[in-house]
């Protein structure tokens, strides 16, 4: 019994402090049939997206071929992550398609309306007031903010 307890304690601790870990563990949630297995792409994206909340990376392009999870990392995984350790955090997330806005605000979301994520971060409670699929609030005036550029040859 103890040693669950510990271990609990433990992986909370991870989940929490290390990106990789909360990356991890939060891919199930949106995608039940699959688990995301850990590369050396995810290992450099989840470092890099740290040092930029540490402050040592101030720009930031990433730069890896289609369908290796750079949205899930960048757009949906790291707000949740970020707006769970710092509720008041205000996050605009820039997408080129109002679909995949859509999508990746509404993932973000689902990641913060789990059971896991509550239990994680207690101090983060998504506000009823602001709710919407391209923004949506903490109740301590934190927000994700999603946006898109249509391009167009008329633009």
């Amino acid at each position: 019994m103890l040693q669950n307890e510990i271990i609990k304690i433990y992986s909370k601790l991870l989940y929490r402090e290390h990106f990789l870990y909360f990356l991890l563990r939060s891919f199930p949630i949106f995608n039940q049939d699959c688990f995301c297995k850990q590369n050396w792409h995810i290992n450099a994206i989840s470092s890099a997206l740290e040092e930029i909340v540490s402050g040592n990376i101030k720009r930031l392009i990433i730069n890896i071929h289609p369908r290796y999870l750079k949205s899930f990392c960048v757009s949906v995984s790291f707000p949740a992550w970020v707006l769970g350790k710092w509720p008041n955090k205000r996050i605009i997330v820039a997408s080129y398609s109002e679909k995949l806005a859509i999508k990746h605000s509404t993932d973000c979301r689902l990641i913060m309306q789990s059971e896991w994520f509550g239990d994680l971060f207690p101090d983060c409670v998504l506000s009823k007031n602001q709710n919407e699929k391209y923004k949506f609030s903490t109740t301590m005036n934190g927000y994700r903010f999603a946006i898109y550029h249509f391009f167009s040859i008329f633009s």
